[in-house]
């Protein structure tokens, strides 16, 4: 049985889902369901349960609206796009060949964080807009407010510099233009993702030993630290496979 689930298709581009988002969708209501007993502690338990699943939801699609950007602007920059996949963390835009240059890397990397802030920015102006009153508004700001600062934070942490999110794909581009080496400037910034990444793995154990309530955090930040650090490597071998492949094209056309 496939572990992806295709769920439709935008600008002709496929959209899939894998089968480990679903880790993402129950530990992002676990957080807001956390959040909301401190917040809101006369919310009803079924109303707590619809609220942590809409937040889920708005989650999938801020992560689906990054990949979309994603897809959008590489197209832009004359990379074929085959499509678009979400899974545990995050997603990947799965393009036919690499970016031509340096600087059609540059502009796909910044396209993506900027909608995702943006829509941040909107999401937390109508969620500070909306007037206290009932459980039901207040549920409502809350969830609004969420998804705002949410998007905010998927727009800054693929700015961290670990390939293959954006912020790392700004440092192998940086690479790229100094050195002419697109597979150098790959494995630099992939070492640089696995320091980051397993990094963020020790700080998630430090704080699921080291403090009491922040269980939730502790998780985001670890499986996220692990995620970037088995992402990197997997985006290292892609584009290792990608040059060896060209390469030996290049040599049957010259025989």
């Amino acid at each position: 049985m496939s572990r992806r689930v295709r769920i439709g298709q935008l600008f002709g581009v496929a959209i899939v889902i894998d089968w480990s988002w679903i880790f993402t969708f129950v530990l992002a209501a676990w957080t807001l369901m956390t959040v909301s007993e401190r917040v809101l502690p006369a919310l009803r338990p079924g109303a707590l349960i619809l609220l942590s699943a809409a937040a889920a939801i708005g989650l999938f699609a801020s992560l689906a609206l990054h990949e979309i950007a994603h897809g959008l602007a590489a197209r832009a920059c004359g990379v074929p796009v085959r499509r678009l996949t979400l899974f545990l963390f995050g997603g990947i835009t799965d393009v036919e060949s690499a970016p031509s240059s340096p600087r059609s890397e540059i502009v796909a990397a910044c396209v993506a964080p900027t909608t995702n802030a943006l829509a941040g920015a909107a999401l937390l102006g109508v969620g500070l807009a909306i007037e206290p009153g009932d459980a039901g508004w207040s549920a409502a700001a809350l969830l609004v407010r969420w998804l705002g600062a949410a998007n905010l934070a998927i727009a800054a942490f693929n700015l961290l510099p670990a390939f293959p999110l954006d912020g790392g794909r700004l440092v192998r581009a940086a690479i790229w233009r100094a050195t002419g080496d697109v597979e150098r400037a790959t494995r630099w910034a992939a070492l640089g993702a696995q320091v980051v990444g397993w990094s963020c793995v020790v700080l998630g154990v430090a704080v699921a030993f080291g403090t009491r309530g922040h269980g939730a955090l502790a998780m985001w930040i670890a499986f996220t630290g692990w995620f970037l650090a088995s992402a990197a490597a997997q985006a290292y071998e892609g584009v290792r496979t990608q040059t060896a492949c060209a390469v030996r094209d290049f040599r049957e056309l010259e025989k």
